[in-house]
């Protein structure tokens, strides 16, 4: 899937919006051209499936539920970069699908 290898959290944040954003239509026009089969339509929206997929998935922050002390510092800061990803995403989320859809044009 494009947005799961195109939005991990630590790339997303640790890059500036406007150049996460340009690798990002790099590489779904790249995944486009490998896959001429593949319709703008379904490319823009493997964005917001991407981020649904991002936002419902609860391993290994779900792990913790049943076993509390296994919560490190690691494992914390793991979750809030996550979150914070999600949300910076979600917070775009026009932006970067209206972007999508004029480089696939």
């Amino acid at each position: 899937m494009i947005a799961r290898l195109g939005c991990d959290p630590k790339s997303v944040l640790d890059k500036s919006a406007e150049s996460w954003l340009t690798g990002y239509i790099d590489l779904t026009v790249a995944y486009r051209d490998a896959n001429p089969k593949a319709s703008a339509g379904d490319l823009v929206s493997s964005f917001r499936v991407g981020c649904a997929a991002m936002l419902c998935s609860a391993f290994p922050l779900s792990v913790p539920v049943e076993r509390p002390h296994i919560v490190d510092a690691a494992m914390e800061a793991y979750g809030r970069v996550w979150h914070e990803a999600a949300l910076m995403l979600l917070d775009r989320l026009p932006v970067i699908e209206e972007a999508l859809h004029d480089a696939l044009r």
